[in-house]
């Protein structure tokens, strides 16, 4: 038995948690997953007491979290005071952030801190199941430790995806300005965040083998359907429904994501297969790149 966990399995819902770098299409993923039928998608919710409860950020569905249909319900559900959200976040940031990768990797936190992140993430995803119906949770938080730190809580309810992008593609995503969301990078600055996160995202693939599914963001947005393919085998979870709409040129929602990508301001979403954009990078940055791909294929990543 792990220890962190203190919750019953049968309790929980199935999570897929996702898990990728910054601009690397977690939030697209999410979207795709969650659009079939007893699928939940609920944002980046190592962030949900900061942005959400904290910060009062507005939910996907157009309402204030505190009005929000959902996180409403979870938090009153939770029982959650002022006080339990704001040492929620603090918490969370513990076992999540990449800072904290190799001491959570090592197990280096106080079992009463262990426990208190298992419970903490066993309540959140009972009540969200409970109020959505869903038996399959997505949590597109991205961040390495966080992933370690889920399977050790529930060990046989999670699941992880690991979604990589191509250098030269995040290389040109973080050169752009987003407001509200992650800051830009410099060529030096992604080089130095790309290696140090990928080797995260190899130490977690190792070390859950078949419990990682490695799945590329150049694929999912040429080829959605095989790609979702890929996840349904792989999870059991039936994404039937997600790969009619695509097929038929429907329309898809966001559910209630929080933090994530700021494709998630769209009320109705028409997924548009794609290429990876080819803009001309300058030559000091492609032989960065060159070297990042390298280094990709030796991770197997």
């Amino acid at each position: 038995m792990s220890e962190y966990r203190s919750i019953p399995s049968e309790k929980l819902p199935r999570i897929i948690y996702i898990m990728g770098s910054g601009r690397s299409g977690t939030t697209i993923l999410e979207v795709l997953l969650s659009n079939s039928p007893g699928v939940a998608g609920v944002g980046e919710v190592t962030h949900i007491f900061r942005d959400g409860y904290i910060n009062g950020d507005v939910c996907a569905c157009g309402s204030d979290v505190s009005e929000c249909e959902l996180w409403s319900t979870v938090r009153r559900q939770c029982d959650w005071s002022d006080a339990d959200i704001s040492s929620g976040e603090k918490l969370f940031r513990r076992f999540s952030w990449h800072s904290k990768f190799p001491g959570v990797a090592m197990g280096l936190a106080p079992a009463n801190a262990k426990k208190e992140f298992a419970d903490l993430n066993g309540k959140l995803f009972s009540a969200v199941a409970k109020h959505s119906g869903a038996h399959t949770i997505i949590d597109s938080s991205k961040y390495a430790a966080r992933a370690i730190a889920l399977m050790r809580s529930f060990p046989d309810d999670v699941m992880i995806i690991c979604l990589t992008r191509s250098p030269s593609g995040l290389m040109q995503a973080f050169s752009k300005p987003n407001k509200n969301e992650q800051k830009p990078k410099s060529t030096l600055a992604t080089f130095i965040y790309y290696i140090y996160v990928m080797a995260c995202f190899r130490v977690v693939s190792w070390r859950y083998g078949r419990r990682v599914l490695k799945i590329r963001y150049e694929d999912v947005v040429s080829d959605p359907c095989t790609a979702l393919d890929r996840i349904e085998r792989w999870s059991g979870v039936d994404l039937s429904a997600t790969r009619e709409t695509i097929s038929s040129d429907g329309f898809l929602e966001p559910g209630h994501i929080v933090t994530g990508n700021r494709l998630r301001y769209q009320k109705k979403i028409r997924f548009r297969r794609s290429g990876e954009d080819r803009a001309a990078l300058r030559m000091p940055t492609r032989i960065v790149v060159m070297i990042m791909n390298a280094y990709r294929f030796i991770l197997q990543l």
